[in-house]
């Protein structure tokens, strides 16, 4: 990717207020979005889009949030314009599964949902992980993905979604590394196995402190 196709992104968290820039810029642009035109309904308000602004997600030439049960798209070419639209989505399962929490990965220039799903009773225990990738020319999620190549996923909640290439890091490739709110653990799911393990870092961590991943400057 050359630079003039490039951009650093800054969101503001508690504002509707974004700043970005192109390498070898000499200024940034700031530029004030009205999240009051782009409320969804009582359910999704202003207040809930601008924390969903702080959740962006670059893939190509756009960037992605999720808003209530539509994606949203931040451009910024030639001018900046925000949007969102209704994704299709394949039958969802009933009954078993009602507590779905989602987050974007973008990966090889391709946008993906990593989907985990909670039993009606218990939100904290994960019962299925699913991944599944954006059709932009449909806007579809189309059909599950099992099998990430090389790649592993990092998901924290709250914070990102990332892809990396396994073998640079020595890591399996095919997993999705992910952590929960309140809980000192690290989870590994592994795509081919369908099993889900547990790093736990060392005894005397409080169960409620949470990892932050760190990924490395490329």
């Amino acid at each position: 990717m050359d630079d003039g196709s490039c951009v650093v992104l800054v969101i503001h968290r508690t504002d509707p207020v974004l700043c970005y820039c192109r390498p070898g810029g000499s200024r940034w642009i700031r530029h004030e979005y009205r999240p009051e035109s782009l409320v969804v309904d009582d359910r999704f308000g202003r207040e809930k889009i601008i924390k969903a602004m702080a959740k962006l997600t670059a893939a190509g030439d756009a960037f992605y949030t999720f808003w209530d049960d539509k994606l949203a798209t931040l451009q910024l070419s030639p001018e900046p314009r925000l949007s969102a639209f209704h994704v299709e989505d394949e039958p969802q399962r009933t009954n078993c599964y009602l507590v779905t929490r989602s987050r974007l990965v973008e990966s090889c220039g391709k946008m993906f949902r990593v989907q985990f799903s909670y039993t009606k009773l218990c939100d904290r225990r994960i019962q299925r992980v699913e991944v599944h990738k954006l059709d932009r020319s449909t806007s579809t999620w189309v059909k599950k993905v099992t099998d990430l190549g090389n790649r592993v996923f990092f998901v924290s909640s709250g914070q990102f979604g990332a892809s990396m290439a396994a073998d640079e890091l020595g890591l399996k490739p095919n997993c999705i590394y992910f952590s929960n709110p309140d809980d000192k653990g690290l989870y590994i799911y592994d795509m081919e196995q369908g099993t889900t393990s547990l790093r736990s870092p060392d005894p005397d961590v409080p169960d409620s402190m949470q990892p932050i991943l760190l990924m490395p400057v490329t």
